[in-house]
């Protein structure tokens, strides 16, 4: 059974298409000494490194270079040979490790040659490093401090890392002021090496910036020799700190070694001063009395974790340095009580050596081995002899018969006594006698191990250590390892020999060959179930033979359905009691049925909401007719709502662009073509299809010209910056039209170049903005010309109100103070000129302000043309002030009708008739009009005046535009008149030379005559009453102002009775007491205004006539007037002769006189 299951699982394992990885190939790790292993601190290091890195795959090589001896370049270079030949045949190290950047500088040309780019580690670096290793050789201290630099300056460039081991020699100058607080002198004790050369250096500059007042004194080697440095030290008082670094003096250069440093365990003997260090030189602490430093167990951990890291795959090259460890204070606690130190003075930070202890804490280790080991004798000692007594009789007996019977038996054998310890448990066993198969099999006699301890005899054959107690006595098949090289397997029998406590016979058979074929399936089965329950995918396996009996169920499927393998195999009803498990078996017996496999994705409800399988059904039949259901279940609920999602982002994307109607773009950078998608775009400029290919050149020939270049330096600049974001506003054209679009665009994705491969974006048509940009830009213009018009205008009407002003109050004051009657005529002739001035002023201010607010109104009606003129041409003789000027109608068209407004038609030729009086002095005036093809009238006026230059005739229409400023005139006439002309559909021009004349035209169109209708709805006239001739008409006037009461009075009270009402309560009250013919009512009273007085009037008469009097100006306020019940209007200021027209016109329709 276990072998179908594994040719099953190797068949699924053939589907999913494993492929094995092969495992890597050993190498090793060179560790490199600038001197040699015989200082204690470095052998340190490399031992732990080499017992963390020794093993099949990896191996710890080793070089001593003995830097120290080397005496010039030649032999410098004879090292670097010797290590170049050596290590050229060698496959390229894993890593190497430097120890002292003596030999790292040494070795820096081999690292761009034979070991380039092989990952290196620095250890002991200290801060700053010589450039080269020749500056070494028999350099003084000046020379070397001169060409220091910082470490990771020299070592940049190479795959190295620095391991630093700063020497902290202010924290250990604090330590011994802590102990020793009277120190004055420093005595420092080093040799000839670099790094003692380093030290010195580093000691002499903290001296200078942290300790001036401590004198140095330097006991260097080789300028002393050993008994002048222990003579030195012994003449050295009590007030004089010692710091130990190093004492070496090489010998023996032709065979390459170095003197060990010897004499760390005298100084201390001729000192009376504790004496200090600043590296870990003194592992146990028993030379010297201690110092700040970083210890040489914190070195290797550091050494090891980064060693670790670049073995995994990091670069040293991009590492920042890395510290070796955190130092810590270590003091030698004897050391410094045999020098006189005060326990006091102890720092309690420090970590002690040599601290003094108890007894028990002394010996506590040595009391409880001595007791154990004498418990352990006595009871070895007893159970030896009893089980010596015991057994002696029985084995003489039985030996001889017994030993033959065991001897023949083809199978192993051997009779075992197993020995209990001192806790009731088994701890060694006896071999009492084993036969000649486990003779051959484990190549020892019988007689040699006969009686003895297993305990006993694993030293000697090591072959037995396999045969342990707990092994030998367990039940299951055990492999045993021959000493060839090879193992069998050995079903075991076990037999406890009665009579016999803790004897057991035990008996084997060798079935490897059993076994190797059992195990080679087990371990194929192992493999695929380890394969398969680590697939993220559910696969079951049901026996088609066997119905659909559950075979194999991974742990993906336990993690889906929540039924454990072992209880679906166990019970396969749970198949059937979980609703989605019930649906996905049910799939099962209906491929078995129709024999089709199934794939497919299915929905499924749950508590949780609705999930998603893709599941996969079909069968597989192996040669032997055994047939299988395979069934893979993936869980696709997470990118079904993902598919999902993005279905609703498109979605929602497309109604985005259908809105903004913006057309999506997509321009392939590699070979120039833009994608064009015109879906929501309603219309285009050349009628593109909804998708649509262009080439580069295609689409900026559709790029306005004057646009392109700007383009096209904007997509190169947004292309090398990277930017985030591409915006531009260009214009689109065909030659025939243009729009104006906004082009957005993203960048999309790079190639493997890392270069920018596409973008995408949006084009949204931006005509609307643009034209209103254009409008408010154009209003904008507009607003500012309007307030400099403005700023103009108040400047040039204060100027031409305050002229005839001027003349009207001066001539006023002097028309009091004269009697002369001819002066008073000619005064008041002035007057009366200036007031028609002023007027007319007003009029054209009024009719400026009706065309700014666009309320100019226009009344059509048919117009007499022909008359019209003919009215022009007799007035304007008899306002000739020139009598030498001929005024002349001189072109018609007999009856001709037009349908327009005759008002305003007839103020463009008042006004430039006016304007032709103004500047002919003699001559003649002539106009007209006549058709042009029955659709324009064109009326002109000539006159023989003084012409206008030709540089002001693009201006004249303009406002307050005067050619003379001493003539009369606001300079708002012909703007008026342009203004009136384009309200009318028409244009205005004009020719002119000066010192002939100017011709001023304009064209209107011809419009026929209209059909009038009679208004039925207009009031019946009121009916005339007879008026006697001796009375008098009479007038209410409704006015709050004196003076202008004092006016109407003074022109009305010759020809009509006059009453006066203050206010239009008063005019109500009048009304109603006298019925008066005729009411003056003033709109803006107090109390009562002229509207409110007049609808209650009309509420008592509704024939009564009433004449408004108003100084309002605009056309809505005579609508206003006409609507609110008046007969009609008068508009200030009051002209006599208008006043008594207005009044008898009025009187007429009511009175007979």
């Amino acid at each position: 059974m276990k072998l179908r299951i594994s040719i099953l699982l190797l068949i699924i394992y053939s589907i999913v298409c494993v492929e094995a990885v092969a495992r890597d190939t050993s190498s090793y790790i060179l560790v490199i000494n600038s001197i040699n292993f015989n200082e204690t601190k470095n052998r340190e290091i490399f031992n732990r490194i080499s017992e963390e890195f020794s093993s099949d795959k990896i191996h710890v090589e080793s070089e001593e270079l003995v830097i120290p001896i080397i005496q010039n370049t030649e032999e410098i270079q004879t090292v670097r040979d010797r290590l170049r030949k050596k290590y050229s045949i060698w496959e390229k190290p894993r890593l190497i490790l430097f120890i002292g950047d003596p030999s790292w500088l040494l070795c820096k040309p081999l690292l761009d040659d034979i070991w380039k780019d092989v990952p290196a580690i620095l250890s002991m670096a200290r801060d700053k490093m010589l450039p080269d290793v020749a500056d070494m050789v028999n350099k003084s201290d000046d020379s070397i401090a001169s060409k220091l630099r910082p470490t990771q300056e020299v070592i940049r460039g190479y795959n190295t890392v620095a391991l630093r081991q700063p020497v902290y020699i202010k924290e250990t100058l604090d330590i011994m002021y802590r102990l020793m607080p009277d120190m004055e002198r420093l005595v420092f004790i080093s040799d000839q090496r670099y790094i003692s050369a380093y030290t010195r250096i580093c000691i002499r500059d903290v001296l200078k910036k942290e300790f001036p007042r401590l004198k140095l004194t330097e006991l260097t080697s080789p300028l002393l020799s050993t008994e002048d440095l222990l003579d030195s030290l012994a003449k050295q008082e009590n007030n004089t700190g010692i710091i130990y670094s190093s004492w070496f003096i090489p010998v023996h250069r032709e065979l390459d070694a170095y003197l060990d440093d010897n004499i760390k365990s005298l100084v201390q003997a001729f000192s009376s001063s504790p004496i200090f260090i600043l590296t870990d030189i003194d592992l146990d602490g028993q030379n010297f009395a201690g110092g700040y430093y970083l210890h040489v167990k914190e070195m290797s951990h550091a050494c090891i974790d980064l060693i670790n890291k670049i073995l995994r795959g990091a670069q040293p090259r991009d590492m920042p340095a890395v510290q070796g460890g955190t130092p810590y204070t270590q003091l030698n606690y004897a050391q410094l009580y045999s020098k006189g130190i005060p326990a006091s003075r102890h720092p309690s930070d420090a970590v002690y050596v040599q601290a003094p202890s108890t007894f028990w804490g002394t010996y506590k280790w040595t009391i409880i081995v001595i007791g154990l080991l004498l418990v352990i004798v006595i009871m070895l000692l007893a159970m030896r002899l009893y089980t010596i007594n015991r057994t002696r009789e029985q084995r003489l007996r039985m030996y001889e018969g017994y030993r033959r019977l065991i001897n023949s038996m083809p199978i192993l054998y051997g009779r075992y006594h197993l020995l209990k310890g001192a806790s009731g448990e088994y701890e060694d066993y006896e071999f009492l006698n084993v036969n000649h198969a486990f003779e051959r099999l484990f190549g020892v006699l019988n007689k040699e191990i006969e009686g003895k301890r297993y305990s006993e005899l694993t030293d000697r054959y090591p072959v037995l250590r396999q045969l342990h107690w707990s092994h030998l006595i367990a039940p299951e098949t055990q492999p045993v390892f021959k000493e060839d090289g090879t193992f069998l397997y050995l079903d075991k029998t076990i037999c406890k020999v009665p009579g016999r406590e803790d004897v057991f016979d035990i008996f084997g058979q060798n079935n490897t060959s059993v076994h190797d074929s059992w195990h080679k399936a087990e371990d194929y089965k192992t493999f695929l179930e380890g394969l398969f329950d680590n697939l993220p995918f559910s696969v079951v396996v049901r026996d088609a033979e066997d119905n659909l009996r559950p075979m194999y169920w991974n742990k993906r499927t336990e993690e889906l359905f929540g039924l454990a393998h072992k209880t679906v195999t166990d019970d396969p009803s749970l198949l059937e009691k979980d609703k989605i498990v019930k649906t996905v078996s049910d799939m099962d017996y209906e491929v078995m049925k129709t024999g089709v496999s199934i794939s497919d994705v299915h929905k499924f409800e749950t508590d949780k909401g609705c999930c998603y399988y893709a599941i996969r059904k079909h069968i597989v039949t192996h040669p032997d007719k055994s047939r299988w259901l395979i069934s893979t279940i993936w869980d696709v609920t997470e990118e079904q709502r993902n598919q999902r999602l993005l279905e609703s982002l498109n979605e929602r994307m497309q109604t985005v662009l259908k809105a903004a109607r913006m057309a999506v773009w997509t321009y392939n950078i590699d070979n120039e073509t833009m994608e064009c998608d015109n879906k929501y775009v309603t219309h285009s400029i050349q009628d593109f299809p909804e998708h649509v290919l262009l080439s580069k050149q295609e689409f900026l020939a559709l790029v306005h010209p004057d646009d392109r270049e700007h383009l096209v330096e904007s997509y190169r600049t947004y292309i090398e910056k990277r930017s985030d974001f591409f915006d531009e506003e260009i214009r689109l054209t065909d030659g025939k039209s243009t729009d104006w679009v906004r082009v957005y665009g993203v960048m999309m994705q790079s190639n493997e170049k890392d270069a920018p491969h596409s973008l995408i974006g949006a084009l949204l048509d931006i005509n609307a903005r643009k034209k209103s940009e254009q409008d408010l830009r154009q209003a904008k213009e507009a607003a500012e010309i309007s307030d400099r018009l403005k700023s103009a205008f108040l400047a040039n009407m204060s100027h031409e109100i305050r002229t005839p002003l001027n003349a009207i109050v001066g001539f006023s004051e002097v028309l009091m103070q004269t009697d002369n009657v001819s002066e008073k005529q000619e005064y008041m002739s002035i007057i009366a000129n200036n007031n028609s001035l002023l007027l007319q002023l007003i009029s054209d201010i009024l009719d400026l302000a009706k065309i700014e607010a666009g309320m100019l109104e226009f009344v059509y009606g048919n117009m007499d043309v022909n008359t019209s003129l003919r009215e022009l041409e007799q007035s304007s003789r008899l306002h000739m002030k020139e009598p030498g000027i001929d005024i002349h109608f001189e072109e018609q068209t007999p009856g001709l009708i037009l349908y327009t407004d005759r008002n305003r038609l007839m103020q463009v030729m008042n006004n430039l008739m006016t304007n032709a009086l103004k500047f002919t002095q003699q001559g003649q005036i002539n106009f007209g009009y006549h058709l042009l093809d029955n659709q324009t009238v064109h009326f002109y006026l000539s006159d023989t005046g003084v012409g206008i230059p030709k540089e002001q005739q693009a201006n004249i229409f303009e406002r307050f535009v005067k050619l003379d400023s001493f003539k009369q005139g606001t300079g708002l006439g012909l703007s008026i008149c342009q203004s009136i002309v384009k309200r009318l559909d028409g244009k205005i021009g004009l020719e002119s030379e000066p010192g002939k004349g100017s011709t001023f035209w304009f064209d209107i169109p011809y419009i026929a005559p209209q059909k009038t209708t009679k208004n039925t709805n207009i009031s019946p006239l009121p009916e005339k009453k007879l008026l006697p001739e001796t009375e008098k008409p009479v007038i209410l006037i409704a006015e709050d102002n004196p003076s202008n009461y004092r006016l109407y009075e003074t022109i009305l009270k010759n020809d009509y009775t006059l009453l006066h009402a203050w206010n239009g309560e008063e005019a109500v009250r009048l009304f109603q007491e006298y019925h008066p013919h005729l009411i003056l009512m003033d709109i803006k009273m107090p109390v009562m205004d002229g509207y409110e007085a007049t609808a209650k009037i009309r509420e008592l008469s509704t024939t009564t006539s009433i004449i408004a009097v108003t100084a309002f100006a605009f056309s809505s306020d005579e609508a206003h007037i006409m609507k609110s019940g008046f007969s009609g209007y008068i508009p200030k200021p009051i002209r006599a002769n208008s006043l008594r027209t207005k009044i008898l016109e009025t009187l007429k329709i009511s009175l007979i006189f």
